[in-house]
């Protein structure tokens, strides 16, 4: 009986990672690859209706074939967009989730070579609400977890610094649901065998 519980529970676990590990995003377009700027393009813009998923207060600016590699395929955004003089720059997308439950959120951020230490946008979706403060001109990955409050989220980026139209490239957003179910019912199945071990 002891080798079964343990077999299950150690199924159990392998394929709560493995669920992790296999969802798919639930966001659209999160490399910005679409529209593809072709091989001649360099930062144009876009109405936010042409660029797939994404919605903004300005226009969407897309990063090819110039400056910083991609982190991610070959196309990044720059948060900080050539806009219509508005006072900030956001972007964001809006997907369905299930309120209560967790996810986890992850994108690759880097600064504008030109104004460093300066550059900075929040993030929030759900419970979450932070800012990041970039500090390199490398890629670098970013992880938070939240929770929906709602069956539909908003995922936005918005500028914090700087005011011109130069910093934060934003790219790889990434949504997918956090295995809690499939943990829960892990922790259940040890209890499940502490409380057979403890009755015998």
């Amino acid at each position: 009986m002891r080798k079964i519980i343990a077999s299950a529970l150690i199924s159990v676990c392998a394929t709560t990672f493995a669920a992790g590990a296999a969802h798919a995003s639930l966001i659209t377009n999160g490399g910005f690859e679409l529209p593809g700027a072709g091989p001649n393009a360099t930062t144009p813009s876009y109405p936010s209706a042409s660029v797939d998923g994404w919605t903004s207060n300005t226009k969407i600016e897309i990063w090819a074939n110039w400056g910083i590699a991609s982190y991610e395929g070959k196309q990044h955004v720059e948060l900080n967009a050539q806009n219509d003089g508005g006072p900030t720059w956001s972007i964001w997308q809006d997907f369905d989730t299930t309120a209560g439950d967790f996810y986890t959120l992850t994108f690759a951020a880097a600064e504008r070579k030109g104004n460093p230490g300066n550059q900075s946008f929040n993030v929030s979706a759900g419970s979450l609400d932070e800012d990041v403060l970039l500090t390199t001109t490398a890629w670098t990955k970013y992880s938070f977890v939240f929770q929906a409050i709602e069956e539909t989220t908003r995922l936005m980026f918005e500028t914090i610094s700087p005011e011109g139209t130069a910093g934060n490239f934003i790219d790889d957003v990434r949504v997918v649901p956090e295995p809690s179910s499939l943990a829960l019912m892990g922790l259940g199945l040890l209890g499940l065998a502490g409380a057979r071990r403890f009755k015998k």
